[in-house]
């Protein structure tokens, strides 16, 4: 988790910079997009779209900073929030960057990766983003592997 927010944070970094706004070449195509959601729904964590407000995005690729980022068009990114919690919608949300704050109000959360060449998805994490008080997540690909400290 510490690694997937770590890159989420240095993903915002050029979010803020000023320069065009993002053609329809930047984002992700809605069939790649219809292609992902369709593998996710038989994800037994995940399961049907309506559930989430998904994000879709390009990856950064690696090297370069500022004005010098690049997206990386082979990877396309997910991150998933509980539809119904708090001003989360059962909606599909395509940008040219991650358009994501850090968030520790309890929810269910997924995210990974589709690598676009290989036909590969892979779920980093799907569960509670916080665990209840006194508690700790020992598995995070399991949401019911709760134990005690």
């Amino acid at each position: 988790m510490a690694r997937r927010l770590s890159w989420i944070l240095i993903s915002l970094l050029p979010a803020g910079c000023s320069g065009p706004a993002p053609s329809a070449a930047d984002v992700p195509a809605a069939a790649a997009i219809d292609r992902i959601e369709q593998q996710l729904a038989g994800d037994p964590c995940i399961g049907p779209p309506d559930r989430w407000e998904r994000h879709f995005y390009y990856a950064l690729a690696p090297g370069g900073s500022g004005p010098a980022t690049r997206t990386d068009r082979n990877i396309i990114a997910f991150d998933f929030y509980e539809a119904g919690r708090y001003e989360f919608l059962p909606r599909r949300v395509v940008s040219a960057v991650p358009d994501v704050s850090p968030d520790d109000r309890p929810m269910r959360v997924a995210f990974g990766a589709y690598h676009v060449a290989s036909d590969r998805l892979s779920v980093d994490f799907c569960g509670q983003n916080t665990a209840p008080p006194g508690q700790v997540v020992r598995d995070p690909g399991n949401a019911a592997a709760w134990s005690k400290p």
